[in-house]
């Protein structure tokens, strides 16, 4: 083969490229669009019951595997749960079910259980909380004041790390 200026050669080597049958293989990972058949009401506020912290609209499509035109389906889901009173927005976006606490809050010690960790309740006098707030390995003193992360527990309990 003489070889041109300008001009480009042809693959030679396309047996690098062929699978066993001599059918060539695709260098790109395509996957087919899958079929979402848990987007119901039900499933969107079980997972959001069973989360540890508020979930906005993008995290409950990527964990249900919504796509496409599903995700205005969820978004009339998430608006229909919220009318009836099954969700609340504590901030923003994200979503929570009603009466737990929001993801960031202003905390204080109000005593120390058996083993060592601290009590604590919201500053907000306006939350109202059933289940107890712990703050590990706490150096601080009882009243003390601090912005707390909160993470809730399966068993309805709220861990709180220091920020």
């Amino acid at each position: 083969m003489n070889k041109q200026p300008g001009r480009r050669q042809p693959f030679r080597n396309r047996r690098s490229r062929e699978g066993q049958n001599g059918a060539r293989e695709s260098s790109r990972n395509v996957t087919s669009p899958t079929v979402n058949l848990t987007l119901s009401a039900e499933s969107v506020l079980a997972l959001i019951q069973t989360a540890d912290r508020p979930l906005d609209k993008k995290e409950i499509a990527r964990i249900l595997g919504v796509r496409g035109d599903d995700r205005i389906t969820l978004k009339n889901i998430l608006r229909r749960l919220e009318e009836k009173g099954d969700l609340s927005r504590p901030r923003g976006h994200k979503v929570q079910p009603p009466g737990t606490l929001p993801d960031l809050l202003f905390l204080e010690i109000i005593g120390f259980d058996k083993e060592g960790e601290a009590l604590c309740r919201p500053l907000d006098s306006k939350k109202e909380v059933s289940a107890p707030i712990y703050l590990r390995g706490s150096s601080l003193d009882q009243g003390a004041r601090f912005l707390g992360s909160l993470r809730r527990l399966a068993d309805g309990t709220y861990h709180a790390k220091m920020l």
